[in-house]
């Protein structure tokens, strides 16, 4: 056997191995999801469609979860506001 086989079938070997190990990190993470508040930013001005539809699934996801979940509307900029709103979140909560 090649050298690049052997690494290739190590590496796979190991890949199957953490599978399960894996699945279970991901079914404990699933099983306390959400832990808090969840945001959800709409980039357009309260009243319209897309402010609607948001609050609506807001709705259904604080009965489903039984966590708040909140519509935040952040207006201008063609959304890059709400987009900047989203990046800074991101960043700063991991």
């Amino acid at each position: 056997m090649s050298e690049a086989v052997t690494i290739a079938a190590r590496l796979l070997t190991t890949a199957l191995l953490l599978m399960p190990t894996a699945s279970a990190v991901c079914a404990f993470d699933e099983a306390n999801y959400p832990s808090k508040q969840i945001r959800i930013i709409v980039g357009f001005a309260a009243g319209g469609a897309p402010d609607a539809l948001a609050r609506i699934i807001s709705d259904r996801l604080t009965q489903k979860w039984g966590q708040a979940v909140v519509v935040e509307n952040r207006t201008g900029a063609n959304g890059n506001i709400a987009m900047v709103a989203v990046a800074k979140f991101n960043t700063f909560n991991k």
